[in-house]
This record gives structure tokens, C-alpha cells and sequence, in this order.
């Protein structure tokens, strides 16, 4: 039997400073589908991080609760969780179900996708936190490519769970209104279609 390849099970597993390197490794993935999988996968650890702030600190336990087929392994769950509990806003709960759409959408086609997808490009448009006029993220200007709108939402909310998991936690990661909260009762799953003809790789 193989060896396991190893992989983060926490933020804080990431090599210092872990921000940096989570963002050279999304920004350094050369496809659309790579990028996806590995930024989703940050913010899935820093929900992870998150929720277990309010936790009782026994890694054993919690490890099983979320690796292994444990309750608490799903992306979904963490989202759902995190927002019952007051721990993320209106906004950050729709934008991650979302990005969790588009994750899902790349991860699981067996055809060639990318961001210039219809559909892909949709789901995108319909992200809160870099679209708003409530917050201009720095001097840049709002971005108008599907790639550039996820990129930023990811960057936001990134920044908005490693502040909520501070000491001094601000309202960043509660922004939005009831608006902007997808439906609870058991939303369809977006159908992805393929593109007409292959792009050019970005």
C-alpha cells in the first residue's frame, strides 16, 4: 500500500505566512480548473478554522468531526454551520455557496471548462462581496472577467475569515443583506454546460 500524501487539515498547517502561500499557489495554478479547486480548498480550511475557535481545543475529536467521513468534512456543511451560528453575514453565506457552486461545477465535469463558460460566468456575476458598491476593496476598480469577479471574492472572504478568527474581529465577514442569501430549501444544483468549442487556455 502507497504512502498517504500529506495535505493541510488546518490553516495552520500551511507554511508562514500562510495567506501569501495559499495566494501564490492559487494565483500559480495554470488552469482555470486548478485555480478553483485550490482556492476553494483554502477557504474550506479557514471555515474550518472558524468554527472551531468556539470549540473545545481536542484535536482528536475534532479531527474526526471534520476529516474522515466526519460530520463536519463537508464544504456545504461548514458554510450552513457557520451561518446558523452567526459567525459569518448574509453576504459571505451566499458568496460561499456559490464559489462552492463554481468548485463543484470544475471538479466535477469530465469535459474542458473554464471561466469563459456561460454558465460559469453567471455564477460569478452573482457574487456580493467583489461586486457591491457597499465596499471598494482598496484604490483597484471593480472587476468586469468572470476570473477577475471570483478571484477578488475569494481574496475578500479570505481576508473576512482570518479576521473573524483574530482577536479583534471586525464586521467585514457580516456585511450583506437578507437579499443576497440563496434560498434554504434545497436549492437545484447549477447544470453546467459546455462551452462551443475549446478556448484558449488563460
Amino acid at each position: 500500500m502507497g504512502k498517504k500524501i500529506k495535505i493541510a487539515k488546518r490553516h495552520t498547517d500551511l507554511p508562514v505566512p500562510r495567506h501569501f502561500v495559499a495566494f501564490d499557489a492559487i494565483i500559480g495554478e495554470k488552469s482555470d480548473r486548478g485555480m478553483v479547486i485550490v482556492a476553494t480548498a483554502y477557504l474550506d480550511l479557514l471555515l474550518r478554522g472558524l468554527l472551531e475557535k468556539g470549540m473545545r481545543q481536542d484535536n482528536d475529536l475534532l479531527d474526526i468531526l471534520f476529516t474522515s467521513n466526519g460530520a463536519l468534512q463537508d464544504f456545504s456543511v461548514r458554510i450552513k454551520l457557520a451561518y446558523v451560528l452567526g459567525l459569518i453575514g448574509h453576504g459571505a453565506y451566499a458568496d460561499l455557496n456559490i464559489l462552492r457552486d463554481v468548485r463543484n461545477a470544475f471538479a466535477h465535469s469530465a469535459h474542458y471548462l473554464s471561466f469563459q463558460n456561460p454558465d460559469v460566468a453567471a455564477m460569478c456575476q452573482r457574487l456580493w462581496y467583489p461586486l457591491t458598491p457597499v465596499i471598494q476593496y482598496g484604490k483597484r476598480p471593480k472587476p468586469t472577467e468572470p476570473k477577475e469577479i471570483f478571484l477578488l471574492a475569494v481574496e475578500m472572504l479570505a481576508d473576512g475569515l482570518n479576521s473573524a478568527m483574530g482577536l479583534h474581529s471586525d464586521n467585514f465577514i457580516h456585511l450583506g443583506s437578507r437579499q443576497v442569501a440563496p434560498s434554504t430549501t434545497s436549492p437545484k444544483k447549477p447544470r453546467v454546460r459546455p462551452s462551443r468549442g475549446r478556448p484558449a487556455k488563460s
